[in-house]
Order: C-alpha cells, then sequence, then structure tokens
C-alpha cells in the first residue's frame, strides 16, 4: 500500500505499462472532463469515475484484486480506508472472474484527503469509502491498471 499526493502520481510511471498509459492519459486528456462511470485507456488500464457517499465501518469488508491495482484518488471529500495485509485476513468470498477477492478481519485506518491517492497492491486487503468523520458524498477516480507478473 501506497499512500501519496497526486501531484507525485507521474513517479510511480516506472512500476509499469499500466501506470505509464495513466499518466500519460492525465497529461493529454486530464481528468477533469472523464464521463462519470467506466472509461476504458488501453489493454493495461480502465478507469473508474465515481461519486458516492461514505458508510458506516460496520458495514464494510476488505477487498482485493489478483488481475488489476487499484490507484484510488479522492478528487473530493475524505474518507477513511482500512488496509491489512491479506494473509492476515480471512478471506469469506471470491470471484476470479470479477478479479474480487472478500475478507473479514481487522486492519489499520488510514485518512484518504482530497488531492491524495492511495495505490493497492494483489497483497493489499481494503475497505475503502468509509465514513471518518461524518458521512459526506465524495469524488473518487479508481485507476484499474493491469498487474505485472512481478508485482503479484
Amino acid at each position: 500500500m501506497i499512500l501519496d499526493s497526486f501531484e507525485n502520481f507521474h513517479r510511480y510511471e516506472k512500476y509499469g505499462a499500466g501506470f505509464h498509459d495513466a499518466v500519460r492519459f492525465i497529461a493529454e486528456k486530464g481528468i477533469e472532463s472523464l464521463p462519470e462511470g467506466r472509461t476504458d485507456v488501453s489493454e493495461n488500464l480502465f478507469i473508474l469515475n465515481q461519486t458516492y457517499e461514505t458508510g458506516p465501518v460496520a458495514e464494510g469488508k476488505y477487498e482485493s484484486h489478483h488481475r488489476y491495482i487499484d490507484v484510488q484518488y479522492l478528487v473530493e471529500g475524505e474518507e477513511a480506508i482500512y488496509w491489512q495485509d491479506i494473509r492476515k485476513l480471512e478471506p469469506i468470498e471470491a470471484n476470479p472472474e470479477r478479479d474480487y477477492v472478500f475478507y473479514h478481519g481487522e486492519g489499520c485506518l488510514t485518512e484518504l484527503k482530497a488531492g491524495n491517492f492511495m495505490i493497492f497492491f494483489p497483497s493489499d486487503g481494503h475497505m475503502p469509502s468509509k465514513t471518518l468523520h461524518s458521512p459526506r458524498t465524495n469524488h473518487k477516480i479508481v485507476f484499474k491498471i493491469l498487474c505485472p507478473d512481478e508485482l503479484k
């Protein structure tokens, strides 16, 4: 798991083709004009532009992804994201076709603020979109980056 400021996103381009495609997309098109929902960029990257309400942690579960790395960039709002290494979580549901595993367990709270992003690799269990101080509407862009074998 990595937490950083969006102004530093270009520094992660070295992590593979999907990161390179994301940096190039941002430089050429920006993110301001992204439509709501899914935008396919390349075979290595698609982007989800989301507006949602934060929710209570009691209603959440951890997730991880085998094929894709999640880069979750919070454009507007704030939220709690919980993290834990998947080896310390209990799997409860898996769907390989949709690239997710859900888990129960305990983890560390991280505050995600507007202008920051978090990167979640396949070993990172994460529970995003949880209420930090009070429920609110957030705007987030999730870059779904095809995970190179060496990062799995």
